[in-house]
């Protein structure tokens, strides 16, 4: 069962992206991920991560949905 208190904390502590594992390990399904994106609310930044809201354009933003997007990644200054 997806808990939306979760999926919150998840966005503001990742400025606003997550992968789509994190997303499924919160409650959602794969199909409840699609049709977010489908219908707008939320933005497919690759085939892996997604921006729980518009685009993040600040530096942190960007930064952790690279991060997210490759598998060990890590982001420094």
């Amino acid at each position: 069962m997806l808990n939306e208190a979760v999926l919150r904390r998840l966005a503001a502590k990742q400025h606003g992206v997550a992968s789509r594992t994190q997303l499924l390990q919160v409650g959602l399904t794969p199909r409840m991920v699609r049709h977010r994106i489908a219908s707008g609310r939320w933005v497919a930044l690759g085939r892996n991560v997604v921006a729980l809201g518009p685009v993040p354009t600040d530096t942190l933003g960007r930064a952790h949905a690279g991060s997210l997007a490759v598998p060990g990644a890590t982001v420094s200054h």
